[in-house]
């Protein structure tokens, strides 16, 4: 019997160890909102682990303007020759750190980063209507990547700072 209630303990322990990481999960994503600010311009930088994006806002009425500069991690650019896709999205996130509107970003070409066939991307810019209940905005994406320097397959590559997922 003390042999059973030692894997039964075992067992809960398991348990009990992957509860406490998937209710982690959601107040680190937390970390990633930006909180929105009436007036401007307000600037940061938004960091993750495949980019980083030095962003400008403004908050107009109920009108949110929104530009930024992508910097690519050196984990893509160092070992793959360019993109095969990029998508970005602005995300508007309640006080309760619910989505409430979510809309593409215009992306801007400005540097090469690979051949011609490869997506050439720098800057953004997008305008959104700020819905009541707002209480900051963030951002998601994902990608894939061209084949590796040298051969090989590309890699996709994803940031949903929400649900915690990358």
């Amino acid at each position: 019997m003390n042999r059973w209630t030692t894997k039964l303990a075992i067992w809960v322990g398991i348990l009990l160890c992957s509860l406490a990481g998937l209710s982690s999960s959601p107040a680190e994503a937390q970390t990633q909102l930006i909180p929105l600010v009436s007036g401007g311009p307000q600037q940061g930088t938004f960091q993750s682990q495949y980019l980083s994006i030095n962003y400008q806002y403004t908050v107009n009425r109920n009108q949110l303007t929104v530009s930024g500069k992508l910097n690519f991690d050196n984990s893509l650019t160092m070992n793959y020759p360019g993109l095969k896709h990029f998508y970005m999205e602005v995300l508007l996130v309640s006080g309760e750190g619910k989505v409430v509107e979510r809309s593409n970003v215009t992306l801007n070409q400005g540097f090469t980063w690979g051949d011609d066939q490869s997506v050439a991307v720098s800057s953004f810019s997008a305008q959104l209507l700020v819905p009541p209940g707002t209480a900051s905005m963030t951002f998601y994406y994902n990608g894939s990547t061209q084949g590796s320097v040298g051969g090989g397959t590309g890699i996709p590559f994803w940031y949903d700072p929400v649900s915690g997922a990358q």
